[in-house]
């Protein structure tokens, strides 16, 4: 009997070793593919989300879209000034009633289960999101490029800086609809 405990506790300790550790990212800071980004989640209602971040800093609406943008109070760990971004339109085709389509963060307080956050290398992103791919998409600035992961829902900003390539913003949207559809350029 006692052999046999022996056996299980070292067998406990074995698999542990092997099995890959990931953070405990607390539920506000958790950024969960093709569903949310800290308690902002796709599909809520603009007021909610107006309910639970305060009233934005900045706001754009045209054409049954609204952008809303929440500046950060402080930079992040690399004196970067940081933002939310939700992009709102209408929930379906009825075009009645508007929800989130899509969350965008440039802050490394937010990461995924893996620990995937802002400023991570391109590499690093692509070990735990192995299914992105670079979106045809261009935006305003030429030094960056977004990588999709269409599937599950989760794409990433990433500026040439010399030789790497580092992520600058990650954006949650629906799994299986590709980011582009409800993009909207941030001012």
């Amino acid at each position: 009997m006692r052999l046999l405990f022996h056996v299980i506790v070292v067998l406990l300790i074995l698999s542990s070793c092997n099995s890959r550790s990931t953070p405990n990212v607390p539920a506000d800071q958790l950024i969960a593919p093709g569903e949310s980004i800290g308690k902002t989640r796709l599909g809520m209602a603009p007021d909610s989300v107006i309910g639970l971040l305060g009233k934005p800093d900045y706001s754009d609406a045209a054409m049954g879209k609204a952008l809303l943008i929440w500046y950060g109070k402080n930079k992040d760990s690399n004196n970067n000034r940081t933002e939310v971004d939700v992009m709102v339109s209408y929930r379906d085709t009825s075009m009645r009633g508007k929800a989130v389509k899509q969350i965008r963060i440039t802050s490394d307080y937010f990461e995924t289960k893996n620990g995937v956050k802002v400023h991570d290398d391109l590499h690093r992103i692509m070990k735990y999101f192995p299914d992105i791919s670079k979106s045809d998409y261009h935006l305003t600035d030429s030094t960056k490029a977004i990588y999709d992961d269409t599937v599950n829902g989760i794409a990433f900003e990433v500026a040439a800086i010399d030789t790497q390539r580092i992520c600058t913003a990650i954006l949650v949207h629906a799994k299986n609809t590709p980011f582009v559809i409800n993009y909207l350029a941030v001012p």
